[in-house]
This record gives C-alpha cells, structure tokens and sequence, in this order.
C-alpha cells in the first residue's frame, strides 16, 4: 500500500511489464493505493465514523494516477468521509518530485501552477473556481431508484485499464445504479443490434447487400451504453461500421436495411450504404469509410454547438486502428484546447494490424 502514485502504480504497470512473470503479477495484484485499500475494506465490511456536517473539497489528481488508473478512487474515499468534492481542470501543477523546489525550474514551476491550479484554490470559496462535480450516475436514474441519495454521496469509479486491474472490488463498486427499465432498454437495443447484424450477414452473403459490410457483433454494448446518455439533440458520428449507434437513436430498422440494400427508399435514398449511412432528422451526422475521418467532422460540429451555447454534445466512434491516425490527436488537442462539448470513443476490437 502506497501514498504516491507514482512509485506505487509502478508495480502494476512497468513491474509487470518488464518481468512478465506471475510472480510480478501478484505482486501487482496485491498493490494498493491508500483510497484503493479503505474502499476494498469497505467493500468487505469495514466501517468508519467521520465527523457529521457536510464538507466540500477540491481535489487536483495526481498527474501519474489520472494517466494510469484516473481519480475516481479518491473522489469516492472522499465522498464516504462526506466531502462534496470538486476536481481542479488542471494538468501539471509545475512541482513534481523536487522540480518546482530547483532554483533553476522556480519560474516555470510557478507558471505553470498559475496556469489553472492557483487560481481554482484562490476562487475556492465561488464555486469552488472551476472545479466540477463528480456525477457519473446518469441523470434518468438520480431520481428513480430508492437510495438516490446515497448512490449520489459514492461517485461511480472510472473503469481501470485491464492490465490495472488488480483491484477487481473496484468494479463492482463502479457499477452505475441503473434502474430496471434502463437495463431493460440496454438490453434490447443490444439484442436489436445483434439480429439486424446476422441478418445483414445472411443478406450480404446471398447478394443483396450493396458494396461490403462490416459485422458488429460483440461490439453491441458499446454503442448501446455510449449512447444511453444522450439527448435526441445531441449528434453522433459513426465510422466504417456505420449503422449501429442509429438503433439507440430510435431508427428506423426498415430503412436502415434499405439503405444497405441501395434502395431508394433508405435513409440517404440507396447511395450512402453500410459505410456513409446518416439520418439528419436524427442528428446522426454520418458515417465514414476513411479511418478515423469521423472524428475532426465530430469535431466540427461540437465546435458549433459551442459557438451557439447550445446545450449539446457530440459523439465519435472510431476503432484501435482509427487511435493511430494524427487527426485523432490533432483532433483530441484542439477540443482540450477549446473545450469542446465532444466524446471520444475508441472501441478497441483488436482488429487493426
């Protein structure tokens, strides 16, 4: 067990890694941060007594545990000890290890804290100066499950890496509490996805699919939870594997098939196909052939979004292949560096070569 995350996830990752040996494996398996350990002992029982009142505290992760494992396990430490907590939008704070303390590094140490962590603690007491709150429940489901209220004081936790997992309790932990009508809907959306790809299969193989299509199958969860959150006025971009997020966008089955098939009557009249499908009455922005090329679209369109401080969000798919492509960080940067209302989502087959 550990209090710094860089010498303690060094354990989980690099150990790993460099010895590829069970041996290292548990050892990894047998690593704790501090918050980590207290939420596997709660897990199995452990009570503690905090003093009463509600308190409120601003977290700045550390740099080393937001790349590896994110800051979910210490938001939910702290909002068992009854903290409200609200995290610093910051990167580097300017004093890793002795950098900030060398004489020669003071000025950009100093710089780069001024950037956006001194001025969220100076504003502490307005809102906690740009600090956000941690809500990982989705909002349908805030309100409509008995205990609402302590499922909002234990924050969902990031899912870890799989190499990271060494913590299997923290996932139970994370599971959202999701109401039955949400699971059930998941669930046929998934089911919904999987026989429209078998018949597309079985279609494709007699002839009457147009062009190519590409299977979905075992991807079907993805597109049904990435896109259970979103609003009828959000907007998604899909990639190569185009249809497959309409189905949670209320699509319809009949001219989605007639699309594939070149039809007239499909969403884009029979030219668009598998691979460049969109339904604009259903902010379905398209999809696209070309790896990755979605992604600056999505781009573009939350940048819009933002220009007309419309409360909306934008959505983009792309696969493991699509991550290797410069526009996607190019991509990623511009929408750090604007702030843009977009998600990114890899989903990561392992197909790419």
């Amino acid at each position: 067990m550990g209090l710094e995350p860089s010498c303690l996830l060094t354990l989980r990752d690099e150990w790993v890694e460099l010895l590829r040996t069970d041996a290292a494996r548990d050892v990894a398996r047998s690593s704790f941060l501090l918050e980590e350990f207290l939420l596997r002992e709660r897990a199995r029982g452990l009570e503690l007594r905090f003093s009463a009142g509600p308190r409120r505290a601003l977290l700045h992760g550390h740099c080393h545990q937001k790349a590896m494992v994110g800051t979910a396990p210490t938001v939910a430490a702290l909002a068992w000890a009854g903290y409200e907590v609200s995290e610093v939008d910051s990167g580097c704070c300017g004093m890793a290890g002795s950098f900030g303390f060398e004489k020669e590094h003071y000025d950009i140490s100093v710089t780069l804290g001024g950037r956006r962590l001194a001025p969220a603690v100076a504003g502490r007491g307005g809102g906690y100066g740009g600090g956000r709150a941690r809500h990982l429940v989705p909002p349908a489901d805030r309100a409509s499950r008995p205990g609402q209220a302590r499922a909002a004081s234990r924050p969902a936790l990031a899912r870890f890496p799989r190499h990271l997992r060494a913590i299997d309790f923290l996932l139970e932990e994370s599971i959202m509490p999701l109401s039955r009508q949400t699971l059930e809907s998941l669930y046929q959306t998934m089911v919904r996805i999987r026989r429209f790809d078998e018949r597309t299969v079985e279609l494709f193989n007699s002839g009457q699919v147009m062009g190519t299509a590409h299977s979905y199958v075992g991807q079907e969860a993805v597109a049904a939870g990435a896109c259970a959150h979103l609003t009828k006025d959000d907007s998604v971009i899909s990639n190569h594997r185009g249809p497959r997020p309409l189905h949670r966008q209320g699509a319809r089955l009949d001219l989605m098939m007639a699309e594939l098939m070149g039809r007239e009557d499909g969403y884009c009249r029979g030219l668009g196909g598998s691979m460049h499908i969109a339904a604009l009455d259903l902010n379905m922005l398209g999809a696209n052939g070309i790896v990755a090329a979605g992604v600056p679209i999505g781009a573009g369109a939350a940048l819009a979004n933002k220009l007309r401080k419309a409360d909306r969000v934008v959505i983009s798919f792309f696969g493991d292949g699509g991550a290797n492509q410069g526009v996607v960080h190019e991509t990623m940067n511009l929408a750090a560096v604007w702030k843009l209302p977009f998600i990114f989502v890899c989903e990561n087959n392992k197909y790419a070569l």
